[in-house]
């Protein structure tokens, strides 16, 4: 360009400038107000974009290697296919922003703020997400390969065509977001929370799951083997049709979940709270399961073969239709009349 942005700033506002192409390299454009600027295709790495306020501009396919937006407020801006590794969004708010096919590779979002984004098919390896917030955003295709995920703060969003792998995902937080059919391979959910979330069909088999929160979520036909948890919560969670086979469960919170149709042969549970859960048709054969409350649940035409059951308490348990062929009882409970007696009391009319 033959003029210098720089002579087009009034007052620090830059508008419906055309840049495009432009060789912007290393420009200090902070505290900047762009509204209705081209920057299609330009270089702008490096620049320092900090404080600055975009609002309807285009960014597509520019070059941003480097380029920091920390503080920046971005709305209704396109920057499908933009090279931004190693880019700056640290404390960035982004509004109804299309990054599209964008290249993220190493860029530090890290305590940002997505709104009504679109990621779709974008490159976030390596990504710095710690204590970032997205809403109702869109991530189809959006590969996450070892990002640091910790804090990560998701609500109703799409990911359930997002790819992780190796990704540091604790104490995340996805809450009421489609997860169906996820996979997490070599990714770390200790103490993750995915409250209300759709991980139907999701695959969770052989992780370690340490004061994971899946309260309220829906896990049907979800793969669960060969899982080793730990004061896990599945309170209130639908696991119907899901398996659970040769997994080893402790001190974790399964009240009135639905595990009707659930594959459990073989599996492990020690200081489980299953009170109120309805496990019916459900499959438990070879299982052990100590110092458990199944208090009234229901296991009506559950299959329990040679399992070993110890220290339980099955107080007003349905067992209708339930299969207890070479069940070992031992110091179990079943139904306390004088409980029993007290729970169905009263008050005279």
């Amino acid at each position: 360009m033959a003029m210098s942005p720089q002579t087009l700033i009034v007052n620090d506002v830059l508008e419906n400038a055309d840049l495009q192409g432009a060789s912007l390299a290393g420009t200090d454009f902070s505290g900047i107000h762009f509204l209705n600027v081209d920057f299609q295709s330009a270089d702008l790495s490096n620049v320092d974009f900090s404080n600055a306020r975009f609002e309807n501009c285009d960014l597509s396919a520019a070059l941003l290697d480097g380029a920091r937006f920390a503080m920046a407020a971005l709305t209704n801006v396109k920057m499908t296919g933009a090279q931004l590794p190693r880019a700056d969004f640290s404390t960035a708010e982004l509004r109804a922003a299309d990054l599209s096919n964008a290249n993220l590779h190493e860029a530090d979002l890290s305590t940002s703020l997505f709104d009504a984004c679109t990621l779709d098919n974008a490159d976030l390896q390596g990504v710095n997400l710690q204590s970032a917030r997205m809403s109702a955003c869109s991530l189809n295709g959006t590969v996450l390969k070892d990002a640091n995920l910790t804090r990560w703060m998701v609500l109703e969003s799409d990911l359930s065509a997002a790819v992780f792998s190796g990704c540091n995902m604790g104490q995340v937080m996805l809450m009421n977001t489609n997860l169906a059919g996820q996979r997490f391979p070599d990714c770390d959910l200790n103490q993750a929370l995915f409250t209300e979330a759709n991980l139907q069909g999701a695959d969770f088999s052989g992780m370690t799951l340490s004061h994971t929160v899946f309260a309220k979520a829906v896990l049907k036909g979800a793969n669960l083997s060969k899982v080793t948890a730990t004061h896990a919560n599945f309170a209130l969670a639908d696991l119907t049709a899901a398996s659970l086979s040769d997994s080893s469960f402790q001190e974790c919170e399964f009240a009135q979940a639905t595990l009707d149709q659930a594959a459990a042969r073989g599996s492990t549970w020690r200081f489980i709270n299953f009170a109120h859960v309805q496990a019916r048709r459900s499959v438990w054969d070879n299982a052990f399961l100590e110092f458990c409350d199944l208090s009234h649940g229901s296991l009506d035409d559950a299959s329990l073969r040679n399992a070993r059951l110890r220290l339980c308490n099955l107080h007003q348990l349905s067992e209708e239709g339930t299969i207890w062929e070479g069940t070992a009882f031992k110091s179990t409970q079943r139904t306390d009349a004088v409980r029993q007696q007290a729970e169905n009391w009263q008050p005279p009319a």
